[in-house]
């Protein structure tokens, strides 16, 4: 329905309105158009320039957003007091480059280890002095040991197990660790050397980049993008990560010679490292994983479904004929997906034994059509994404109904006696007596094979066949019926009289019969009363009161307009009333318009439209 003029409601209430609701916005819109938008949910004015959400609501980041995208600037006095503060504290700095260096040096790790100092706490030096600690620089002695020198009991690192630990302080170590160091060692010379806690090195990038991850030791390469890989420093593998390892440790594989304990060793050293208890056995794993188990290889097996183990280890299997087994598989849909195809088991079509779920809420059976005992097939293709669930019934132990039949036939395990004359069996003694006695297909044969050859020798040498008998009929299949035809037409011989001539018909009869005794030519009057005269549906009296009538009645007019041009269009419809009643239609689509009309006189009126119609439009139809 359109309304072809502007509508003013004169300050009257727009109640219950709802805006036209579009997919996409209209195309050729007018400054001030709006419509609400169905896809996003969102109400949209258009400027005459562009498409406005009207319904957007200004977060704080979308404000930020905004301002950034602005080549407006906001003034300095309309900032918070502590924004105008801060720029009136600004300030630069003629070492800025240094400072800017210091900043990057300063890592996060070093900013943790000043956040864990504590407000006013001491400073702790090593002293020079044995059994001294300096605290704010004052000497403090914590202990006396005892004896003399530097090492009173002259302990060297060989004592400790440290003979392989070269006599290097940390800050030695880390001095080694320069650029040119770890590139020999690498055999390439990377980017950038960081330093950092493993957390902190963050996703690789490939930028070539060597990171040294001060809590875990290990040193990592930024190799390509989302890959870093370690290319130094100690490293723990799980035990579970190790490949290739051997399943049992048998003692008897090996022997403990010279060789495996050291040539210092002696025989009975290596007879008793031969044979260690269990438990003095360190390091060993805490659970022996076996293969699985194949046709050819001896291994573990899982319990599935319908199958149970007791504490002995004995496998049993469900063979209650009434069990059965619930399963359940989830998809993720493709875009109008309606076929799913379990891959975990079978059910049984058409005895309700699967039920679909969609997003967690259960389909009825009407939506779905259970296509094979792995298949369902869904009535409407679903969105990308859902979740559709199979849940089914898996019947076990199930012994089809033809191999249960056979059981009660003759012969079979539980066969049901043959029926006789008076005992029910495979069929009811009743239709037992009824089929004692009929004749069988060959009998039958042979019993109209006898009627036909006994009619056959009955007749005159030139009707004893079938052929002969249909042409002395003159092949008529219908040959009763057309003698009673015949006979049926044969002129009356009544006594008295003669036959009479076949030219009196039934009609001249009926005629004759329909006239009356005495009967004379009608002569119609050339005058008599109207009331001599019957009206029927076609026939009328023409009263003053009809004619009035018809003068009362209502009457139309209509006319195509539209030229392009003619924004008021003058109409004359000579219906000679002000009564009247207007529809206006599109004509191409028989839709109904709406706009101001004048009433001019009662013969006239004019049709005012904001936009000029084009030519031949709308169809008008004035009643009155």
């Amino acid at each position: 329905m359109k309304y072809l003029s502007n509508f003013d409601l004169c300050k009257n209430e727009l109640q219950n309105a709802v805006l036209q609701n579009l997919a996409t916005a209209p195309n050729n819109p007018k400054a001030g158009q709006i419509f609400f938008d169905s896809a996003s949910n969102k109400f949209y004015g258009y400027n005459g320039t562009a498409w406005v959400d009207l319904g957007q609501v200004l977060t704080g980041a979308s404000i930020v957003s905004l301002i950034n995208a602005s080549s407006s600037i906001i003034d300095d006095n309309n900032l918070s007091l502590a924004a105008q503060d801060a720029i009136n504290k600004r300030h630069s700095h003629s070492n800025a480059s240094v400072l800017n260096a210091m900043e990057q040096a300063f890592t996060t790790a070093l900013k943790n280890k000043l956040d864990g100092i504590t407000a006013n706490a001491t400073k702790v030096e090593k002293s020079n002095t044995n059994g001294n600690i300096k605290v704010n620089g004052v000497e403090n002695n914590v202990y006396t040991h005892p004896g003399s020198g530097s090492n009173p009991h002259g302990t060297t690192k060989s004592d400790i197990g440290l003979s392989n630990v070269e006599n290097k302080s940390a800050a030695t170590i880390l001095n080694e660790l320069t650029k040119s160091n770890i590139n020999k060692a690498l055999g390439f010379t990377p980017r950038d050397i960081k330093v950092g806690l493993e957390s902190a090195k963050g996703t690789a990038t490939g930028s070539q980049i060597v990171y040294i991850a001060t809590d875990s030791k290990k040193i990592w390469l930024d190799y390509a993008s989302g890959s870093w890989v370690q290319v130094g420093g100690q490293d723990t593998l799980d035990w579970s990560n190790i490949t290739n390892k051997p399943s049992t440790f048998p003692p008897a594989t090996h022997r403990h010679d010279d060789l495996y304990l050291g040539k210092t060793a002696k025989a009975e050293s290596a007879k008793v490292a031969d044979n260690v208890a269990w438990g003095n056995v360190s390091g060993k794993p805490s659970t022996f994983t076996p293969p699985i188990a194949t046709k050819i290889t001896l291994g573990g097996i899982k319990v599935g479904a319908n199958l149970s183990i007791d504490s002995n280890g004995v496998l049993a299997a469900n063979d209650n004929p009434t069990s059965y087994i619930v399963k359940q598989q989830e998809f993720i849909a493709t875009k109008g997906q309606r076929v799913f195809t379990l891959t975990n088991g079978k059910y049984r079509p058409g005895i309700g034994a699967i039920s679909v779920f969609l997003n967690g809420v259960k389909m009825i059976n009407t939506l779905f059509t259970e296509t094979s005992q792995t298949v369902i097939t869904l009535k409407v293709g679903v969105d990308a994404g859902d979740r559709v669930l199979l849940e089914y019934i898996e019947l076990i132990n199930v012994t089809p109904y033809p191999v249960h039949a056979t059981e009660h036939l003759t012969g079979g395990t539980d066969a049901i006696p043959l029926a006789t004359a008076s005992k029910d069996g495979l069929m009811p003694s009743v239709m037992f007596s009824k089929l004692t006695g009929l004749y069988t297909n060959a009998q039958i044969d042979a019993a109209i094979s006898r009627a036909i050859n006994g009619l056959m020798n009955g007749a005159p040498g030139a009707l004893d066949t079938l052929k002969e008998l249909a042409d002395a009929m003159g092949n008529d299949p219908n040959f009763a019926a057309t003698i009673t035809n015949k006979l049926s037409g044969k002129v009356d011989k009544i006594t008295g009289k003669g036959l009479s001539t076949e030219d009196f018909t039934t009609a001249l009869l009926n005629k004759l019969n329909g006239i009356a005794v005495g009967a004379n030519a009608y002569v119609h009057p050339s005058t008599h009363p109207a009331t001599i005269i019957t009206t029927d549906s076609t026939h009328r009296w023409l009263t003053d009161a009809l004619i009035a009538s018809w003068n009362a009645r209502t009457r139309k007019y209509s006319a195509t307009i539209g030229n392009g041009s003619l924004t008021t269009i003058p109409l004359t419809h000579n219906l000679n009333t002000t009564d009247i009643a207007i529809t206006i239609k599109e004509v191409a689509s028989n839709n109904i318009v709406y706009t101001d009309i004048q009433i001019v006189d009662a013969n006239r009126i004019n049709l005012l439209f904001a936009v000029a119609p084009t030519s031949n439009q709308f169809r008008v139809t004035v009643v009155g």
